[in-house]
């Protein structure tokens, strides 16, 4: 397959996994209107999803439900909805973040001056550290961005011995 055809069966792919991010997404916020969620509830939700996955996420959101913008204490029903979305969003979105990591490893071998973007909510952004900005793809809009050096540490090989 020539370099073309790849890269548009990337976009194809990359568009099939954000529509289903997107209808998962579209059913969690459905279930949270009608738990009284306030805006911006559903992305809190999938982003700590992410982070520490959906069971860890539903015993944050039974213990303390205004950490997510929730009202009050959530139904067991509407608990159950909201893990099947969760796993739902979660899987769609790690499709997503698959399909854009191969679209962009084409794109920028197409060419090399373009920019890499990553996805975030549904919208690419790339970001300009020396100009301190990040750039919305679809929009043009162009927002100010901090970027720092994140140092990592060592892994302690003697530790991890000592659990095995």
């Amino acid at each position: 397959m020539n370099p073309t055809a790849q890269l548009t069966a990337a976009e194809r792919e990359l568009n099939a996994a954000l529509a289903t991010f997107n209808i998962a997404r579209l059913s969690l916020n459905t279930t949270l209107s009608g738990v009284g969620a306030r805006e911006g509830a559903s992305d809190r939700l999938i982003s700590h999803t992410e982070e520490y996955g959906v069971d860890h996420t539903l015993s944050q959101l039974r213990k303390n439900p205004s950490t997510f913008d929730l009202s009050g204490p959530i139904p067991e029903g509407a608990l159950a909805q909201l893990k099947n979305h969760l796993t739902r969003a979660r899987d769609a979105n790690e499709g997503v973040d698959l399909a854009m990591a191969k679209r962009e490893k084409l794109a920028t071998a197409a060419d090399p001056s373009r920019p890499k973007a990553l996805m975030v909510f549904g919208r690419q952004v790339f970001f300009d550290p020396d100009a301190g900005t990040a750039h919305d793809r679809d929009t043009g809009t162009v927002s100010p961005a901090t970027f720092e050096n994140v140092q990592t540490k060592e892994p302690d090989r003697k530790r991890d011995r000592d659990r095995n």
